[in-house]
């Protein structure tokens, strides 16, 4: 009799042996799953470091600047008021700014001409530039030109005051950094975090930026089909940029257009 359970013994230990192996199997099939949602929606999160550089006067401007290449454009900016001065950590967080700091943006105006900080930044940031270490974009707020050091730089103007003046200045300034060769180390960070803020974005404004982008630098983005998916994605997952139905409409179109691919 006990001779003729040893099989069915074996059996059992082997069917147990079984079980665990497809379990452990399923684990990891998930995870690998899980790696491949992952690797889906990470981007390359090494944003782009911009320093704007402002007189205080200014500064609300400069603060729309700030918001506009953080939230449309997936940026990392400094900005930094120069009332702080009193404050303990003042110079060290303006050096770390500037050390830090990829693409220095002066906002040129009749203020920051006669601004004792201001020029010492750009200052700061001239040597650097001598370096190849950093751009410098200088933006004129008032018809301001370029002077004293970086008297040699041209400005790209704009009408602050105008509806959606810093958000056209914002949009030309990010095309440069996808399209222009002189900013063609920055490229795929920059499409990167422009990705990003599309899965994440709110609100009209950020939105319409990216899909704006998308169309105008079409024949320049050359995106990887990771890229594409991760588009595609959140097209089909950001609930906020199904509620603004022809910006919808013009992001399936573009996907259709370009890649033939059609989202339901």
């Amino acid at each position: 009799m006990k001779d003729h359970l040893k099989p069915l013994k074996v059996f059992v230990v082997g069917s147990k042996f079984s079980n665990f192996s497809i379990l452990f199997v399923l684990l990891i099939l998930d995870l690998l799953l899980l790696l491949d949602i992952i690797g889906l929606f990470s981007v390359n999160m090494t944003k782009i470091n911009i320093f704007i550089c402002t007189a205080d006067e200014d500064v609300k401007i400069a603060d729309i600047f700030r918001e506009t290449f953080s939230d449309c454009y997936g940026l990392k900016v400094f900005l930094y008021k120069h009332s702080n001065v009193g404050s303990q950590d003042y110079y060290q967080k303006i050096i770390t700014g500037l050390n830090n700091c990829e693409i220095f943006v002066p906002l040129l105006s009749k203020n920051l001409v006669n601004s004792h900080f201001s020029n010492q930044e750009i200052g700061y940031a001239v040597n650097k530039k001598v370096k190849q270490e950093i751009i410098i974009f200088p933006i004129s707020l008032d018809g301001q030109k370029s002077f004293d050091l970086i008297d040699h730089i041209q400005p790209t103007d704009c009408k602050p005051k105008e509806e959606y003046g810093v958000l056209k200045t914002a949009t030309y300034f990010f095309r440069l950094i996808i399209c222009h060769k002189d900013f063609v180390k920055f490229k795929e960070r920059a499409i990167s975090g422009l990705i990003y803020v599309l899965n994440s974005c709110r609100g009209w404004k950020s939105i319409s930026s990216i899909v704006f982008l998308l169309e105008s630098t079409v024949n320049d983005l050359n995106l990887s089909r990771k890229q594409i998916k991760q588009i595609v994605s959140a097209a089909k997952s950001n609930a906020e940029i199904k509620k603004l139905d022809q910006l919808y409409d013009r992001l399936k179109q573009f996907l259709n257009d370009r890649y033939k691919i059609s989202i339901d």
